[in-house]
């Protein structure tokens, strides 16, 4: 059964993966584009192809890359008489300490130490590259944020989604497939997205979804699904027969 799900499982899941690299590669480049300052751009550029070297995945670059250019911007539109307006090596920590209480108030707290631990990565990597002497970073209190969690859809809800994509064409079964494998393995739309068909076991009914950080973890998939899958292969069988 592995030889025929191949083809057909590896242009969908390659393609999703395709679209969405190039769609966060653009993103980033707008975002390096639009830094007023050259004293700002050139180490974001030289950052971000840093973190490129280092196989950080397109979703991590952009958050980083994102947090700094808001940074530059913060200081650049309220705060335009410091230096760390024209030049991230003269940032300080009470600079990066009021553009981080502008993100919680206007955002979240969450945002707020998403922003913390991205700025700590750019201005620990302008440390190693001898730009500036010490991180304004030590200086920032790291903001306190509660854990919401997520709200789970109901039995019922997952049903009437499976109902709407009932069917027996290759699109039908695709849908379904894809519910059933966020439903029953609770990954996260990059894991599902990034799928290959070596990570699906159909013989054990199991998947190994890459996590954060390059994390493998092993989950059940559950029997339905294999059959999912071959109905999905069925019509790419009966094409080369």
């Amino acid at each position: 059964m592995s030889t025929p799900l191949r083809e057909p499982l590896t242009r969908v899941a390659v393609l999703g993966s395709d679209s969405l690299t190039g769609e966060l590669a653009l993103k980033i480049e707008n975002l390096l584009t639009g830094v007023q300052s050259q004293a700002w751009a050139v180490p974001l550029r030289d950052w971000d192809r840093s973190l490129r070297a280092a196989n950080h995945p397109e979703t991590t670059r952009y958050n980083y890359v994102l947090a700094a250019s808001q940074l530059a911007a913060y200081l650049g539109e309220r705060m335009p008489e410091v230096g760390g307006a024209c030049d991230p090596s003269l940032v300080d920590s009470g600079q990066v300490t009021a553009f981080q209480a502008s993100v919680i108030e206007e955002r979240s707290a969450g945002t707020g130490l998403n922003k913390y631990k991205a700025l700590q990565r750019f201005f620990r990597w302008l440390v190693i590259e001898g730009e500036v002497e010490r991180s304004p970073m030590d200086g920032v209190p790291q903001p306190t944020a509660v854990q919401k969690l997520v709200e789970v859809i109901s039995d019922e809800e997952t049903r009437r989604i499976l109902e709407v994509c009932e069917g027996r064409g290759f699109m039908q079964l695709r849908d379904q497939a894809l519910v059933r494998m966020f439903y029953n393995t609770g990954g996260r739309l990059a894991e599902i997205g990034d799928l290959l068909v070596p990570d699906v076991d159909l013989d054990t009914d199991s998947v190994v979804l890459m996590g954060k950080g390059g994390n493998n973890a092993g989950c059940g998939s559950g029997p339905r699904l294999r059959v999912l899958c071959a109905g999905m292969c069925a019509p790419a069988a009966d094409a080369r027969a």
